[in-house]
């Protein structure tokens, strides 16, 4: 056969030629490509997750500002909730205020004492020491305002004694170390 045969079957039959010169150019192209296949197979997961990543986040991001409204007053909730340490009189008024509600006795208030670390990110611990006599009943009511109060306390220690009164039965002093949380103090910045 020779190249004028050749060419005459080439021209009979156009569409399988040219399929055929398409298929070899592409596994030419493939194999000289081939090396790339897992650098590139890496960089598509890579995009495919991100893709993902963005997706979840619009769906997300819905209610944002909603939320984010919420979250705001929450916290601003909370802010108003925090005892200010270098308010001595207020704090002292405080539990006065809760001592008369509850109908006991504070014979023996302490200013509050920062503990922990004052560097640290969190907000700081105050701790009150105090000293409440009354009836029991009486006792646990005082108890129930510290924690229901504006404050955000806990009772970290609980002591009760009985007070022998003739006058009142059931009468009972009780020492009490409560914590609460306290404002960041806001260090100056250096120059």
């Amino acid at each position: 056969m020779n190249t004028q045969q050749l060419i005459a079957k080439l021209k009979q039959y156009p569409l399988a030629v040219g399929c055929t010169l398409v298929l070899v150019v592409m596994l030419v192209l493939g194999f000289l490509r081939s090396d790339r296949l897992p650098e590139l197979n890496t960089q598509y997961d890579a995009l495919q997750q991100e893709a993902e990543k963005i997706n979840s986040n619009s769906q997300n991001a819905v209610d944002l500002a909603a939320n984010l409204e919420k979250l705001n007053a929450l916290v601003s909730n909370i802010e108003s909730r925090l005892i200010d340490t270098d308010a001595n009189t207020d704090n002292y008024r405080y539990f006065l205020g809760m001592a008369e509600r509850a109908g006991v006795n504070l014979v023996d208030p302490s200013t509050g004492t920062r503990k922990g670390d004052p560097n640290m990110k969190v907000y700081p611990i105050v701790e009150f020491n105090l000293s409440i006599s009354g009836s029991f009943e009486n006792v646990l009511k005082f108890l129930y305002e510290l924690r229901t109060g504006r404050h955000i306390m806990r009772v970290e220690s609980l002591s009760i004694i009985p007070k022998d009164s003739p006058s009142m039965k059931y009468n009972v002093q009780a020492s009490i170390i409560v914590n609460g949380i306290a404002e960041k103090v806001e260090e100056p910045k250096k120059k």
